[in-house]
């Protein structure tokens, strides 16, 4: 039962309900704060969906490429085969069955035209939650498709908070905390004095979320008032993890830096430390994990984000220390060797680089270049820097981020980049998009005078004058630059 959420209902009821009776397709992003009901709606959403497909984003896998489209097209993989051939080579790369490099927008349109597919035989939900979790590459995939959709009987929907998953493009319906009537009603049937009553209304402001773990707590919330209600619920599950046995903490801790849920990977480097599943019993009997098969689930996003940041950081290193050994992955591996990391370290942003190699073949170029990124932070020698900069930077062009492109790419000349002439491409390349051929051209003149006076030694400027994008650009009559 949901309330005070009518007109929320209403028009996803609306959407799904043009989708099954006139095969027309929508897509809507339900924004709001944390425990503000968003999953709630979904769930509510798909109940009358007979096919639906379903993601959730997780902020350990918010940087590997594609993590939410294997999750979302899983159910789905034999459907490929009826794809035209070059939609069906781009998922499955995407997927990771095969290997091979393919354009950006590729995966989008053979996501756009699966789920067309799919709703051939009748309405498709795609539900999204946590959407601001989601990777790059499937974000940038779900909304070229979601972007496109007409008259499919597909309905995507997107459920985000305020500070992620934003210029989507798509139009939104903002859920506001419930009116005090309404929060009312949620507590009618909860046990609670007039007086607990009263300041479980006041301190939870109308989040649905912290109205159900106030009460549960016998309406003694932390005293944070000062704090957003989100943060006060955060302190609240805090003080309950607190409470539980020292190896149930642990465990809590190793699932929430474990990031995906995945009970072989946590098991693995729980034996690390002497625990193990039945030290998991305490937390699932106070309802902050769910065990099933070799899945874990937190109850809600802000119980894995207690869990994890409550611990010390010394306790949070040695989990993702034990993960990156126990990892069932070379990216797991990487994205935990990374984190466990105090210094710069080669052998971590060699890890890192080669996870962007692998992001960049699947078309994930966002991913790549924020691993590109994260590899230069971790990089000792200052060449090896510049260089995975540079390689961030051009990554960041092809996923269409200008600003952020230059940026890199100047920081990269700073560190004394050798591949100048790649990153005069980057800058042409932004000029271009901004300016047009002549602000391109002018540019990639000034990168030359400016490139030739930086070089201190002939090999460099043999390297510069050996450059086909430089050579061309400075026998060019000038007439072009202006």
């Amino acid at each position: 039962m949901l309330y005070g959420r009518n007109d929320e209902q209403a028009r996803l009821t609306s959407l799904i309900d043009g989708a099954r009776e006139q095969r027309r397709s929508g897509a809507l992003v339900l924004r709001g704060e944390a425990g503000i009901g968003k999953s709630a709606l979904l769930a509510a959403a798909a109940a009358g969906v007979p096919r639906v497909l379903r993601v959730t984003g997780v902020a350990a896998e918010s940087g590997i490429a594609f993590a939410g489209l294997n999750q979302l097209l899983w159910p789905v993989r034999d459907r490929l085969d009826a794809l035209p051939p070059a939609q069906s080579a781009a998922l499955r790369s995407a997927l990771g069955e095969t290997s091979g490099e393919q354009g950006r927008f590729a995966t989008g349109l053979a996501v756009l035209t699966l789920l067309a597919d799919l709703a051939e035989d009748g309405p498709v939900l795609c539900a999204a939650d946590d959407a601001h979790w989601i990777d790059t590459a499937t974000a940038e995939a779900l909304l070229f498709a979601a972007r496109r959709l007409a008259a499919e009987g597909v309905v995507m929907l997107f459920a985000a908070r305020d500070e992620g998953f934003t210029g989507t493009g798509l139009p939104e319906l903002r859920l506001d905390r419930l009116a005090r009537c309404d929060a009312e009603l949620f507590l009618a049937g909860r046990e609670l004095a007039p007086t607990v009553r009263e300041r479980v209304l006041r301190e939870a402001a109308g989040n649905p979320l912290a109205l159900q773990e106030f009460a549960a707590a016998g309406g003694r919330p932390p005293e944070t008032s000062p704090l957003p209600v989100a943060d006060r619920v955060l302190v609240s599950f805090q003080d309950q993890i607190a409470g539980l046995p020292e190896n149930a903490q642990l465990m809590l801790l190793i699932a929430a830096a474990e990031g995906r849920g995945h009970m072989p990977s946590l098991l693995a480097a729980a034996d690390t430390f002497g625990v193990g599943l039945a030290d998991l019993e305490e937390a699932e009997r106070a309802r902050l994990v769910a065990v099933a098969g070799r899945s874990l689930t937190f109850r809600h996003p802000l119980i894995s984000a207690a869990a994890y940041q409550g611990a010390t950081a010394a306790r949070r290193i040695a989990a993702h220390q034990a993960l990156a050994d126990s990892a069932d992955s070379p990216d797991c591996r990487a994205r935990h060797r990374a984190s466990a990391a105090l210094a710069p370290d080669e052998d971590v942003a060699a890890d890192l680089q080669e996870a962007a190699e692998r992001a960049r073949v699947r078309a994930g170029h966002a991913t790549a270049a924020a691993l590109y990124r994260q590899a230069a932070d971790l990089t000792p020698a200052r060449e090896a820097r510049a260089a995975r900069l540079g390689a961030a930077a051009s990554l960041t062009l092809q996923a269409g981020r200008l600003d952020e492109a230059g940026d890199l790419a100047v920081h990269a000349e700073k560190l004394g980049a050798a591949d100048l002439a790649g990153l005069a491409r980057v800058h042409a390349a932004v000029a271009y998009e901004r300016g047009g051929p002549p602000a391109a051209a002018r540019l990639l003149l000034d990168r030359l005078l400016f490139y030739t006076s930086y070089a201190a030694d002939e090999e460099r400027r043999d390297d510069l004058g050996a450059s086909p994008i430089l050579t061309k650009t400075h026998t060019a009559p000038l007439s072009t630059t202006t």
